[in-house]
């Protein structure tokens, strides 16, 4: 079903979706049939009235036939946000393309210069004023609508499969989320732990990693998936037949999770925004995994250190919010950690601190003794939400981190 049908016929069926109707115009469908019936919905929902597809069959008799086809196909109206955007997008490119077109015809037909820009600064502002200033009574409409939509469902909400740590920060559109550790701690191994959870949720993935390769990721994540020895799978010769038999038994599944992976190196800013809007643009980027910070390079003018990671932090924070998904950054400490005792991260050990402090949402550390198991983990910021503290397990053989059982005499297991 196209984008068009699928939003009318949540409109039809789903009495929560027809609070997004305000949020669109006739001109914005395409297909006339969806443009006659928009226009009976939308005459319903400005009167009060029902959005009745009965009510809207009796007054297109010869529409009828496609009507009940929309309905018949509808599969969810989840996404009806995202729809109503997507068909809002389209229809602004093609406004603009028109605008374009008319200032180019005119230019050619040498028509007055003054007159020509001036309508089209207008033509312009007609479109800006619809999208960066709305007034309160906006957006009270919307917020409303929001949390309505919210309140129905929790999906809005990406669990990371870590309940303490979901029930203390909610991970949402728009949310720069960095995730700090020393060095070998485990924040790689945790972001794809975190990642493997969402996509057997049906999240998708998006994942940029600087140090590793796609396949390397992968090894990881079919160690822990099938549970195969790390090590062995490193070094393939120590496998054994069954271990072959647990990773056949998985890869089939594994294969068809909705995680995807970027294989180029040396990756700057603006390349890993251009590649998440063009995923997201194919409903492929539900959230976006950097792996990590200070790899990232910027594009080309000289900036020091500090503030390189600064221009980073404030581009990832500006994607977010206008992708309207979150980004989970991991990042290094600065090495002035080592020189204490107490090596437990605190937020002036973020290199660059203040930028990367400044720009996030939330700080998540990690902090492991080496050789241990039990492993910190520390929300030392989280913009409108609550600080907090708790342990997780880390299990080296499958790359894996688990919650711990809360009774102290109960022994973790082990799984084999």
């Amino acid at each position: 079903m196209n984008l068009e049908a699928q939003i009318l016929s949540s409109f039809l069926i789903d009495p929560i979706a027809v609070h997004f109707i305000p949020k669109l115009e006739v001109e914005d469908f395409i297909d006339t049939r969806n443009k006659t019936i928009f226009k009976t919905i939308q005459d319903l929902y400005t009167n009060n009235e029902s959005v009745d597809s009965i009510i809207i069959c009796d007054k297109h008799e010869e529409l009828s036939g496609y009507i009940m086809s929309v309905m018949n196909e509808h599969v969810s109206s989840v996404n009806i946000s995202a729809h109503v955007k997507r068909i809002k997008e389209k229809s602004t490119r093609s406004k603009l393309m028109g605008f374009v077109g008319e200032f180019i015809d005119g230019i050619h037909k040498e028509n007055d210069i003054t007159e020509i820009k001036s309508k089209l600064i207008s033509q312009f502002s007609e479109i800006e004023d619809e999208y960066v200033i709305i007034g309160s009574k906006q957006v009270n409409k919307e917020w409303v609508t929001e949390l309505e939509h919210r309140s129905k469902n929790d999906l809005y909400i990406l669990k990371t499969g870590f309940g303490q740590l979901d029930n203390i920060l909610y991970i949402t559109a728009g949310k720069e989320i960095i995730l700090a550790a020393r060095p070998s701690v485990g924040k790689s191994a945790l972001s794809t732990n975190i990642a493997m959870n969402m996509v057997r949720n049906g999240r998708n993935v998006l994942i940029f990693s600087l140090e590793m390769t796609p396949l390397q990721i992968n090894e990881r994540i079919m160690s822990l998936e099938a549970r195969v020895d790390y090590d062995k799978i490193q070094a393939p010769k120590k496998l054994q037949k069954y271990d072959y038999k647990l990773i056949t038994d998985n890869i089939k599944r594994v294969s068809e999770w909705p995680l995807w992976y970027c294989k180029r190196a040396g990756l700057t800013i603006n390349d890993i925004i251009g590649l998440s809007k063009t995923m997201k643009a194919q409903g492929k980027c539900d959230i976006v995994i950097i792996d990590y910070l200070q790899l990232v390079k910027t594009d080309g003018r000289n900036f020091n250190k500090n503030d390189a990671l600064g221009e980073i932090t404030r581009s990832i924070k500006q994607a977010a919010l206008n992708m309207e998904i979150p980004f989970l950054v991991l990042s290094q400490l600065n090495r002035e950690i080592e020189k204490r005792d107490d090596k437990k991260p605190k937020l002036s050990d973020l290199r660059s601190s203040g930028e990367i402090e400044n720009d996030a949402d939330a700080v998540v550390f990690l902090h492991r003794e080496l050789q241990e198991t039990i492993t910190d983990i520390t929300i030392a910021k989280n913009r409108g939400g609550k600080l907090g503290e708790f342990q997780i397990d880390f299990f080296g053989e499958f790359q894996e981190f688990r919650e711990r059982i809360k009774h102290e005499d109960q022994k973790i297991p082990y799984m084999e």
